[in-house]
């Protein structure tokens, strides 16, 4: 959970600027980085894009 919150605090940082910005977000499967994003983006302008690797 505190590496949630840590990472939550990041995210809302880098929403909160003036300018536009780009993150990146990954890691090891199945440890909840697309729920992450959702729960974040709830009620906030913005979008997050999936990628797989070929």
């Amino acid at each position: 959970m505190v590496d949630c919150l840590a990472e939550l605090e990041t995210l809302r940082r880098e929403y909160e600027r003036d300018e536009a910005s780009f993150v990146v977000v990954y890691g090891r499967r199945r440890v909840g980085k697309t729920t992450l994003l959702v729960e974040f983006l709830k009620e906030k302008r913005g979008l997050y894009f999936l990628s797989e690797a070929p």
